[in-house]
């Protein structure tokens, strides 16, 4: 058990810091957006990156992806939205 731990330890330092790189590239879009006084909420863009993501799991795993995503989303506007 403990083994399995520190793999998924070591998975989730690296999502946490792919997750501050992505969230600074969401800030800096934010930016662009409210420059050129675009909406925050882009659905079309949101189901076509959770499409191509699910592209690359397992049936029984898109479902989980779909959640992930959509709350990475939902974080993603409420820091553009800032």
């Amino acid at each position: 058990m403990e083994k399995y731990r520190s793999q998924i330890d070591a998975i989730d330092d690296q999502i946490a810091k792919l997750y501050a790189e992505r969230m600074e590239l969401a800030k800096q879009i934010g930016i662009e957006k409210a420059k050129q006084n675009k909406a925050v909420d882009v659905p079309e863009r949101e189901k076509a990156i959770i499409n191509r993501l699910a592209g690359q799991v397992d049936e029984d795993k898109k479902i989980y992806l779909k959640q992930l995503y959509n709350t990475v989303f939902s974080t993603s506007k409420a820091y553009q939205s800032r």
